[in-house]
């Protein structure tokens, strides 16, 4: 069991823009903040489409869940933040694609642009360290 609130920070991921963790560990539980497409060598690059951001904010949520101690698998929980929902087929595939037969519950929550101008970004939760191999 670990300690209430352990900071969890991946440098294969993009930084945080603000006062927050890139994730929390509480419990065996992983809370990630939201995850933007925000390629983490060069945080001054545009957004690109949906598909780059869609692809890039999964990349940042895959790598924090490693360093975590988990990965997509064990995700519990999803929310994906859609700027506009005429998106939703593409990053649905992507998401498809990207989690195969897993199905977590989940949440499209419609908003309008999201920091920095981007389209869609990712919230979940996720189950630590009850897979027996890791690699990041």
């Amino acid at each position: 069991m670990t300690t209430l609130n352990t900071k969890i920070t991946s440098k294969k991921a993009a930084a945080p823009l603000g006062h927050y963790a890139q994730a929390v560990l509480c419990h065996d539980i992983l809370y990630l903040s939201l995850q933007l497409g925000i390629a983490p060598e060069n945080s001054s690059l545009p957004a690109g489409d949906i598909t780059h951001q869609t692809n890039q904010a999964l990349d940042n949520v895959s790598e924090i869940l490693l360093a975590g101690k988990s990965r997509l698998s064990q995700l519990i929980k999803v929310n994906i933040y859609l700027s506009y929902i005429k998106h939703w087929e593409i990053v649905d595939e992507i998401y498809r694609q990207r989690l195969g037969d897993h199905t977590p519950a989940r949440s499209v929550i419609p908003c309008s642009k999201l920091h920095l101008g981007y389209d869609v970004g990712f919230e979940v939760i996720a189950v630590a360290g009850q897979a027996k191999e890791f690699k990041s």
